[in-house]
């Protein structure tokens, strides 16, 4: 089932939490540079996964939380980098964005996991409309296998 909040990032109980990226390690704005802030560690894999190449448009890459000292009220997600852009200043494309859906909806059957929290990949920053993302989520993450938190920043 398919659910939408307005909630910020860092307030959102999930066991797996969707990051957009691009493929050059940049994370300076949106979402990205949220989730380089909140969670840090997921930041190290993604840099040497573009420094070395190896994350292109379509793929996603998969950042386990680090076990800490600091005891905190909930458990750190696991956190799924998607890449929707080939570089910072380009625009998402659909087809990369329908690649990522699919990555992530056979990590979530495979591995179990209860809950996904994902934004509106390929939007705001990535240009394209919810109107034409939204059927790729309704396909790909609206069975009863799991739970799906779409986010958004804005109530528009």
């Amino acid at each position: 089932m398919i659910h939408f909040t307005f909630d910020p990032v860092q307030e959102i109980d999930c066991d797996v939490l969707v990051c957009p990226v691009n493929c050059v390690g940049v994370m300076g704005k949106g979402l990205a540079k949220v989730m380089k802030i909140e969670f840090p560690y997921c930041v190290e894999d993604y840099m040497a996964s573009c420094k070395n190449n190896e994350l292109e448009p379509g793929m996603i890459l998969l950042t386990l939380p680090q076990p800490t000292l600091i005891k905190t009220s909930r458990q750190q997600p696991i956190v799924i980098h998607a890449a929707t852009k080939n570089h910072w200043r380009n625009l998402s494309k659909i087809e990369w964005v329908q690649s990522c859906l699919h990555k992530i909806d056979d990590y979530m059957l495979t591995s179990k996991k209860q809950t996904l929290a994902i934004p509106k990949l390929g939007c705001g920053f990535g240009g394209l409309k919810w109107s034409e993302v939204n059927p790729f989520f309704d396909e790909l993450l609206s069975h009863n296998e799991y739970d799906v938190i779409v986010f958004d920043k804005n109530p528009d």
